[in-house]
């Protein structure tokens, strides 16, 4: 009797997506078609440890398992459960810190919602809040496997800084990024611009901070 190969067997996977609460079943499924299209036993093995992986690069689950029954009555057929374990949807932290130039105390927070919109997508916002004219705020969004298996990137920024007391200015920029990542991540495709704006400071500057400015001419 000829021993048979896993990969002339010939079977059907019937895919269940088991555990997920925020990220959706649909989404999940088509990241792993190789799974659900397996036609032998030797791809279904591969294209297992495949979806395992591409799954776990999202970042979203702390488990992703893939259980085969064998128990379905129909010949050839597999039932396959794909479960998996979610992260926390929403990140949430803050902080304070101080610019060198100034000693200004800034406040920062900065959010992360996993699957939004209940795919692969993650969107992340950060800013600062300072005592005086001194702030920023950005967000990104970022969405793997978004044409054609490539990662999408989409930054927006601003930021206000004031300089003072020796150059009693604000720093106004603004900063737009898009990029595009092959699977491979060998190459990378984007477009960057930014606008950076002076403008005359509105905060009245105090006595304590005239007597640290430079002279505008040498001493005699």
């Amino acid at each position: 009797m000829s021993e048979v190969k896993l990969d002339e067997i010939p079977i059907k996977v019937n895919l269940t997506v088991d555990g997920n609460m925020y990220v959706h079943s649909d989404a999940i499924e088509s990241a792993v078609l190789s799974l659900k299209q397996a036609k032998t036993v030797a791809h279904l093995q591969s294209a297992a440890q495949d979806s395992i992986l591409r799954l776990q690069s999202w970042g979203f689950f702390q488990k992703v398992n893939v259980h085969v029954d064998k128990r379905n009555t129909e010949p050839g057929v597999l039932d396959v459960t794909l479960s998996v374990v979610e992260k926390s949807r929403t990140i949430l932290s803050a902080g304070v810190d101080r610019t060198t130039h100034s000693g200004e105390t800034v406040g920062k927070f900065d959010g992360t919602i996993r699957s939004p919109f209940g795919g692969s997508e993650t969107l992340t916002a950060n800013c600062g809040l300072g005592t005086f004219d001194h702030s920023n705020f950005n967000v990104s969004f970022q969405k793997p496997q978004f044409l054609r298996n490539n990662d999408l990137s989409v930054s927006v920024g601003r930021q206000v800084e004031e300089h003072a007391p020796v150059a009693c200015f604000q720093e106004l920029s603004r900063n737009f990024s898009l990029t595009l990542t092959d699977p491979s991540h060998r190459h990378t495709w984007g477009f960057r611009n930014s606008w950076r704006e002076l403008r005359p400071s509105t905060r009245r500057v105090t006595e304590t901070e005239k007597k640290l400015d430079v002279p505008t001419e040498p001493s005699k």
